[in-house]
């Protein structure tokens, strides 16, 4: 009786921290513009909704700032001191919170983003964890805003803070199939992913037909490139152009709880009425979308949010603020995230993660191997049962009880399609849950490869039958390039994590320990900023120039100047793209015939540095010829002295 009453009384406690997290505000700072009567009501308005949650909401900023979005440096440097001097006197605080009427930019970046860091530096990247934020962590705070073209949208931010028993609404994924063959396609790529991790328990709407979607309604999630979709104008009789579509044509309901973000420029750029230009997430606020990231200024692709990161982070019980710095990489940058920090699809629901260890999602293996699963709890709850359903069907719906260690062994499988349904319950009977499927199949030879830092069109290696003889094969790191083989390649057993690598104008692949794949190829590099002074672009390899004439020889079939650039390559080592041919050091690492080393290489290209990440056991000085020789000659001729010397001791 005791050992239960004191688990309950565990329950029980864990239930009041777990509210903590999305309910207590003492760890929130308030930042409003004495000056600005709009901000003054917001922040009333805040505090009002806040305070019956918790007392201790006592961190408030009233700021003596100037009534523009835009300011002088020298302004947000008054903004960061009178900010400084609260937290000076506390230590609780992991929240930063602004309201429309409090400057926007200054020093062209976003003084939020710009706080972020403003009062000690991020000591631990937050970028891609799963984890809950502490400032005592990580160092730095989360800023959020609560804004929006009025002071009762930007209040209507505060009250939609979850579904608060409403239903759970559509995740709509608007890719824009225009972009596929792009420089862009790295985004859509994260949104798919996006939308598969939804799928597996929420409904998803995932277009991929080249149409801007404008209306659709009873939305809890929205990804989109905005006024940047190529297959937006002239596809609607009312968008001639983005202001007209806004105005008539883009018309999207939001549920609360609702959270979002536009591959958009400058998104974030104004929360005033304008006469418009791009896309505005102060127009997806007025849609009643509970939380948006935005950007005052060009933050260039890779400081947008990962929506893949964002909807697994929030959907797994993370509140807005963790959710989109999570899935955001840049800090002191161009970046507004708008909404209430504790915004929370379901408070207080953060559901157990399962996840496959071995082998791959929809692998290729034999009967008889296992099948290795990793559950976590949350941070607060502790896992009860686990269960999984094989091959359900009507009529064969029996569950199948799961312990620890959580294996699955497949030996009474039947040849072809396994699906698997896994399930958990924590203590408080939260469900997780995950959908797997695996194909049996007998005649599989060789091993499953290593390649789990690869996207795009990489072949799933795990499906293969053969692994020592692929055809076809392609390995892919988007944003960085794709090689694609000409030739059957033998992946069995490899570590191509290791062993293969994209870099900023660079691809290697280090066939001393990959000799099954050093096969020709065709190489893409993409996106780089080439140098307008360049004088002659060639393709590199180990830093020495390849091209139709060399030996060996590779083929360009585009110009080297491009963004995107295609070449072919006769065997492996480190290829590059560079302004004439320069010298590569050598290296006493393992080659082959080919020349797969790993040398640590830094060249500069008409002044632009070039840094190749590679991996080094000695690195040597190359010498000018003519001193080598002189240095040979006279080692010859003290040999030679020395040599006479000893003659003569014998005579």
């Amino acid at each position: 009786m005791r050992k239960e009453f004191i688990l309950l009384l565990l329950i029980i406690l864990f239930s009041f921290v777990s509210a903590s997290y999305y309910d207590d505000y003492s760890d929130v700072l308030l930042v409003c513009n004495n000056n600005s009567d709009v901000s003054q009501e917001i922040c009333s308005y805040f505090i009002e909704q806040r305070v019956p949650f918790d007392f201790n909401l006592t961190h408030l900023v009233n700021l003596s700032a100037p009534l523009k979005e835009t300011v002088a440096c020298s302004d947000y440097e008054s903004i960061r001191a009178q900010i400084n001097q609260t937290l000076a006197n506390t230590s609780l605080i992991n929240y930063i919170v602004t309201t429309k009427g409090v400057p926007l930019r200054a020093c062209s970046r976003s003084i939020d983003s710009m706080l972020v860091v403003a009062f000690q530096p991020e000591t631990k990247k937050y970028y891609n964890k799963k984890d809950f934020f502490s400032h005592s962590k990580y160092g730095s705070y989360l800023v959020t805003r609560i804004t929006g073209y009025t002071a009762d949208e930007a209040k209507r931010l505060i009250i939609n803070d979850t579904i608060n028993g409403t239903k759970l609404g559509w995740f709509l994924f608007d890719r824009d199939k225009n972009k596929e063959d792009s420089g862009y396609n790295s985004w859509d790529a994260s949104m798919y992913t996006a939308m598969n991790i939804m799928n597996q328990s929420y409904d998803t709407i995932y277009d991929n037909t080249g149409t801007f979607l404008k209306h659709k309604s009873n939305l809890s999630g929205y990804i989109s490139w905005g006024s940047n979709d190529w297959g937006l104008i002239g596809n609607d009789s009312y968008c001639t152009s983005w202001a007209n579509c806004n105005s008539s044509g883009w018309n999207l309901s939001f549920n609360p709880g609702s959270i979002g973000d536009t591959a958009v420029s400058t998104s974030a750029r104004s929360f005033n009425m304008t006469t418009y230009g791009q896309s505005l997430i102060a127009d997806l606020i007025r849609m009643n979308i509970s939380g948006v990231k935005g950007y005052v200024y060009e933050p260039y692709l890779s400081a947008v949010s990962k929506p893949n990161i964002l909807f697994d982070r929030y959907s797994s019980g993370y509140v807005l603020a963790d959710s989109f710095y999570m899935a955001s990489y840049k800090r002191n940058w161009m970046d507004v995230v708008v909404g209430d920090p504790k915004t929370a699809l379901f408070k207080n629901k953060v559901s157990p993660a399962i996840s496959l260890n071995s082998p791959p999602i929809n692998a290729t293996i034999s009967q008889g191997d296992m099948i290795n699963i990793s559950i976590a709890s949350t941070t607060f709850f502790n896992i009860s049962v686990v269960w999984y359903y094989h091959n359900t069907t009507l009529g064969n719906d029996t569950n199948i009880s799961l312990l620890s260690p959580y294996q699955i062994n497949t030996t009474y499988w039947l040849p072809g399609e396994n699906n698997l349904t896994l399930y958990c319950n924590d203590t408080t009977d939260v469900l997780g849950q995950l959908f797997l499927s695996f194909n049996i199949n007998e005649s599989i030879v060789g091993e499953i490869p290593t390649y789990t830092k690869f996207t795009g069109n990489t072949t799933n290696f795990a499906r293969s039958v053969d692994r020592t003889n692929v055809s076809g094969a392609i390995l892919e790191s988007v944003g960085s390039g794709k090689i694609a083989f000409n030739e059957g390649v033998n992946v069995s057993g490899a570590d191509l994590d290791s062993y293969v690598n994209f870099s900023h104008n660079l691809v290697e692949i280090n066939s001393a320990y990959l000799p099954g794949l050093n096969k020709s190829a065709n190489i893409t590099l993409e996106d780089h900023p080439w140098n307008n002074t360049f004088t002659r672009l060639v393709i590199l390899r180990d830093g020495i120039e390849c091209g139709p004439t060399t030996t060996p020889a590779c083929y360009n079939y585009s110009v080297l100047n491009d963004t995107i650039v295609l070449f072919s390559v006769p065997s492996w080592s480190y290829y590059s793209i560079g302004d004439l041919p320069i010298a590569s050091p050598s290296s006493d690492s393992p080659s082959s015939e080919s020349g797969g080393s790993s040398t640590n290489v830094n060249q500069t290209i008409n002044q632009t540095e070039v840094t190749l990440n590679k991996t080094t056991d000695k690195e040597k000085d190359i010498e000018i010829p003519e001193i080598k020789e002189l240095k040979e000659s006279f080692i010859f001729f003290l040999l030679e002295l020395i040599k006479w010397f000893f003659q003569r001791l014998t005579f």
